[in-house]
């Protein structure tokens, strides 16, 4: 969203004069289906994720991880459940990013950690088959 906000401010100019218009929010349809997508997918199944990322952050309160991590990581378990055809290094790699860019400064590390720990044994029980 700060992303989004910042590209609309600066494309803003005074000699455009009155009403300018905002930026669109997704590139194309697919884009905004597979947003609209995702989003669905990690509310119906959030407390699920929830759960699994709790079971990987034993040494850790859930109410101590900075909730965007939280939040990061469950839509990247949404990822991972509901598109198939994305490779899992693409969704570690910009959940990773995602978590430097917009979380605390040692996010993407913490986020890399449990994230990868997640795909691993999501290989191990065979419910993450893609590379």
């Amino acid at each position: 969203i700060t992303t989004f906000v910042l590209k609309t401010i600066k494309q803003f100019s005074e000699e455009n004069g009155g009403p300018q218009s905002l930026l669109p929010m997704f590139k194309d349809d697919d884009d905004a289906e597979f947003a609209k997508e995702l989003f669905r997918n990690t509310l119906i199944h959030g407390g699920e994720y929830r759960n699994y990322i709790e079971n990987f952050i034993k040494n850790w309160e859930i109410e101590r991880v900075a909730f965007m991590d939280i939040v990061i990581m469950m839509v990247a378990l949404s990822e991972f459940h509901k598109f198939p055809s994305i490779p899992t290094r693409v969704t570690l790699n910009e959940y990773i990013e995602l978590a430097k860019a917009y979380s605390t400064s040692k996010s993407g590390q913490f986020v890399n950690g449990v994230l990868n720990a997640i795909a691993d044994n999501l290989k191990k029980e065979g419910v993450l088959t893609k590379e």
